[in-house]
């Protein structure tokens, strides 16, 4: 029989007449108490027991078994091989579009379809699509062990919210961890509170290893600057020897000096007394001209005097100015020694690692705490935007990639108006 002439057949519901071999069948099927509801030992009886290959004929006969059985056997308490006429009908298949979707799309007829999950469909953020199985007759002589299920969904929103739920579920179930860390690592954001202790921590630990000083302030880039300090220092001291040296030549000189001074004031004053009270001397003019050359002498070691004093004032107020760079040179230098140069280097490290984990939190988790991007996110390091990250799952990878459990496709066929996405799931 035809396909097409199949739905025919069933949609006229139909009584048809009997030969005289399906007749002999289906007492034999009677005799052995084969239920006329369990499809599957049917099936298997006619396969195994009656070793039925033509598939035209094991469907006849499964109808005329599942349909007749209760009229002729429990009503008229009679035998199938008195059974003239038998009715094959499936009322039920005029009013499911998925059995009609199903029955088109696999090539089935819809009697062999049965649901055996309604599924939830009034909920889009909590839906389940309905399932349905197949039945099939196996080669002859072999059992039919399964009979194969899908899940159709009416439309593309129900399968988009099918699969949306899927997702969801797999999410509170598997966790994050389930799907590609590269894929799931577009749609996560970091958490970044942690970030200040563990840079802290990760800063105190470079300093317990770092060692002296001297690798501290290698590490850090600072032996260049905390080196020319010292050579800084280094010249200033040198500065102020010979400004001290300078000093002292100079306080002899002004000490020379002012003893000479003292002797010609001395002098001076001594002819000048002898001038204004020796009346005994009969000539002044002598004496006038020495006291006259002696002042002289003495203008002139006065200014040089002065000159000495200036030049003296000088180089205090420089040995001063070196005294206070040195002062100031040793205070920058001590910025790099001891505890200054401790909390620099912690400081430091902090920005190191600080930027460090800003620049890249879940790759930083991954290489140093071996933290994946699941765990980082159950452990309150990262969130996860589930609404984008469902989106683009579902856009690239599709329905059939979560819905379809068994080979990961689709079939998408139109009834009506609609169209109908159907999922193998076993």
């Amino acid at each position: 029989m035809k396909f097409n002439n199949i739905i025919k057949e069933e949609k006229s519901g139909k009584v048809v007449t009997l030969t005289n071999i399906e007749r002999k069948l289906l007492s034999i099927l009677q005799k052995k108490n084969v239920s006329p509801t369990n499809m599957k030992d049917i099936i298997n009886f006619l396969s195994e027991t009656l070793h039925i290959e033509d598939e035209e004929l094991a469907l006849r006969l499964i109808k005329l078994y599942w349909f007749n059985y209760h009229d002729v056997v429990e009503v008229g308490a009679g035998d199938f091989k008195d059974l003239k006429k038998g009715k094959i009908e499936s009322d039920y298949i005029e009013e499911n579009y998925d059995v009609i979707a199903l029955s088109e799309a696999l090539r089935v007829d819809p009697f062999l379809i049965s649901q055996v999950y309604e599924g939830i469909t009034d909920d889009p953020d909590y839906l389940y699509l309905p399932e349905y199985r197949i039945w099939a007759l196996p080669m002859p002589g072999e059992t039919l062990r399964y009979a194969e299920e899908y899940a159709v969904a009416e439309g593309y929103q129900q399968a988009y919210d099918a699969t949306h739920t899927k997702l969801s579920e797999t999410l509170e179930e598997e966790g994050p961890g389930h799907f590609a860390g590269s894929f799931l690592e577009r749609y996560v954001t970091p958490t970044y509170g942690w970030i200040d202790s563990e840079a802290h921590q990760r800063a105190d630990d470079d300093w317990a290893e770092v060692g002296d000083d001297e690798n501290m302030r290698e590490e850090i880039g600072e032996t260049a600057e905390y080196n020319s300090i010292k050579d800084e220092i280094d010249i200033t001291k040198s500065e102020i020897l010979n400004i001290l040296r300078k000093i002292q030549e100079s306080e002899f000189k002004r000490d020379e000096i002012e003893k000479e001074k003292i002797i010609l004031e001395t002098e001076i004053e001594r002819l000048g007394g002898v001038i204004e009270y020796d009346d005994e001397t009969p000539d002044y003019s002598e004496f006038s001209s020495e006291i006259e050359r002696l002042q002289y002498k003495l203008n002139s070691i006065e200014g040089v005097f002065e000159e000495v004093k200036t030049v003296i004032e000088i180089l205090y107020k420089e040995n001063d100015g070196a005294q206070h760079e040195i002062s100031n040179l040793k205070e920058e230098l001590s910025k790099y020694e001891g505890a200054p140069l401790e909390a620099l280097y912690r400081e430091y490290r902090y920005e190191f690692w600080s930027d460090e984990m800003e620049d890249d939190p879940l790759e930083y988790l991954a290489t140093y705490w071996d933290m994946s991007i699941s765990d980082a996110i159950a452990d309150g390091y990262a969130s996860l935007n589930e609404e984008e990250f469902m989106d683009a799952a579902i856009e690239g990878d599709g329905f059939a990639h979560y819905l379809a459990t068994y080979d990961g496709s689709q079939r998408e066929i139109k009834v009506g108006d609609e169209s109908y996405f159907i999922f193998r799931i076993n």
